[in-house]
């Protein structure tokens, strides 16, 4: 199955866990298909830096591992 997220779930999946988080692992053990753009992962980055105030290397992180297990 093939999956578009939002920046809302990847926002959720980074700070809260819950449900979000489980779809991330089941991408990350390839059970599901993560699709997502730069757009997106622009916009994450903006959030995840003005909004919720998180410093560039957990942006770095987070950015990162979403590109290990998403097609872009």
């Amino acid at each position: 199955m093939r999956i578009v997220f939002d920046t809302n779930v990847f926002i959720a999946a980074a700070l809260q866990g819950g449900f979000a988080q489980d779809l991330i692992e089941l991408a990350n053990k390839e059970v599901i298909t993560i699709i997502t753009s730069q757009a997106i992962l622009d916009e994450l980055q903006e959030k995840l830096r003005t909004k919720f105030h998180l410093s560039e290397k957990q942006v770095a992180f987070v950015i990162d591992k979403i590109r290990e297990i998403s097609v872009i």
